[in-house]
Order: C-alpha cells, then structure tokens, then sequence
C-alpha cells in the first residue's frame, strides 16, 4: 500500500537514489532473520495505481542489490536463536 515509506522508495527511484534496506522474519521455531542490502537500486516500478475512486493505491517496486564495498557484501544476513 501506498504509504510515507512507498512514496520516499517512489522518490527514490525516480532519482535514481541507493538505498539501504533491511526486513527481518520470523522462521516456525521462532528464530529471527534479519536480512540487510547495503546498497539497494530500486530498478523498475509500474508507477502508482489505483482501480478507481476511494481505492487503495498500490506501488510496485523491483530492486537490484548491488556490491557495496563497505559492506564488502550484496546481502548480509542475521540469525538470533529464539
């Protein structure tokens, strides 16, 4: 849904902005993944849309991860045993 963070990741893509991006997840023994992109290139987007009037607003965004040598790393992943 279209919301503060899709409309900054929309910005973002339309000037070609690098972003770093992390989410976690949780696995079915509780367990904690945290997944982190140092360098995150928003590459295509269909642009917001919408099915009509009063609808909710959707924006597809497709991502590139890209070596950040800082990071010395595409993605770095996090495992925290619960």
């Amino acid at each position: 849904y279209a919301d503060d963070t899709s409309k900054a990741l929309w910005t973002d893509y339309v000037n070609f902005t690098e972003k770093a991006v992390w989410f976690r997840t949780v696995d079915a023994a509780g367990n904690i993944y945290a997944f982190y992109f140092p360098q995150l290139q928003i590459s295509a987007s269909e642009g917001p849309n919408s099915s009509g009037p009063d609808s909710d607003v959707y924006i597809n965004l497709n991502c590139t991860a890209e070596y950040d040598s800082g990071a010395a790393a595409l993605c770095c992943i996090t495992r925290i045993n619960i």
